[in-house]
């Protein structure tokens, strides 16, 4: 889709321009905008989701993997400690999104997000081990 949305319909225009009148154009063209800002948007939401998270054996750390802008995976290995306990957060169970941020802010650029609502824990006493307890 971005790919006709950036390449396809601006060589279209170049093309036809003298077949489209002036209001076909500006319908196209408000479409593709339109397009774009949903699919940036939704990108922008979607990448601060976390995927999963791993705790290490030792559980001094804690792997969380999300995805990019693009789709690919990232995983960040944070300690244990660095994490920003969700009981000093205000966060709510009852919320659809709590939100993970290390306590230093260099590690991460963005906050990331878990959903409790549609994902689902496996391990309630590591979940409580690293995140505390609400």
């Amino acid at each position: 889709m971005t790919i006709m949305m950036t390449t396809i319909l601006p060589a279209s225009y170049f093309i036809g321009a003298e077949s489209y009148n002036t209001s076909d154009l500006m319908m196209m063209t408000g479409i593709s905008a339109f397009s774009l800002t949903l699919l940036y948007g939704f990108g922008q939401i979607f990448r601060r989701l976390i995927g999963s998270i791993y705790v290490s054996p030792e559980k001094n750390l804690v792997r969380i993997s999300h995805l990019t802008f693009f789709g690919n995976r990232v995983e960040k290995i944070l300690p244990r400690d660095n994490l920003l306990l969700l009981s000093d957060s205000n966060a709510n169970l009852n919320d659809l999104l709590l939100r993970v941020s290390p306590m230093d802010q260099n590690e991460l650029k963005d906050s990331l997000y878990i959903c409790l609502k549609y994902g689902g824990i496996l391990d309630v006493e590591k979940f409580a081990n690293v995140f505390g307890t609400i």
